[in-house]
């Protein structure tokens, strides 16, 4: 999308962005998402329906996990990793910066 075309779009409020412009609103989604979420967890626990934890008046008691991950993903995602370039994250961001003039269009 064309620079001019943004900010015409962003200024009448037609951007058409999956979430708010607005900071407080978007906030405001954020915090009553998180609400509900919370009030889930704590009837599962109250139920004593959470999976791989137990609430008591001792407090919050977490059972590790076992990994099901096979030991051939662990050697391939080794073997990848070794593959890619190591890259400072500073120059990482610059180099988006470049592509995407994102600091033009933010005040710091």
């Amino acid at each position: 999308m064309p620079r001019t075309e943004f900010n015409e779009s962003l200024a009448t409020g037609s951007l058409h962005l999956a979430v708010s412009t607005s900071a407080a609103t978007y906030l405001d989604e954020r915090l009553s998402l998180l609400r509900q979420a919370l009030d889930q967890t704590n009837s599962l626990a109250a139920q004593g329906q959470l999976p791989y934890a137990e609430l008591s008046s001792a407090g919050l008691k977490i059972s590790p996990v076992d990994s099901n991950v096979p030991k051939e993903a662990d050697a391939l995602r080794e073997d990848v990793y070794g593959r890619l370039p190591h890259v400072k994250i500073t120059d990482l961001l610059l180099e988006i910066n470049r592509w995407t003039v994102y600091s033009v269009l933010r005040p710091f």
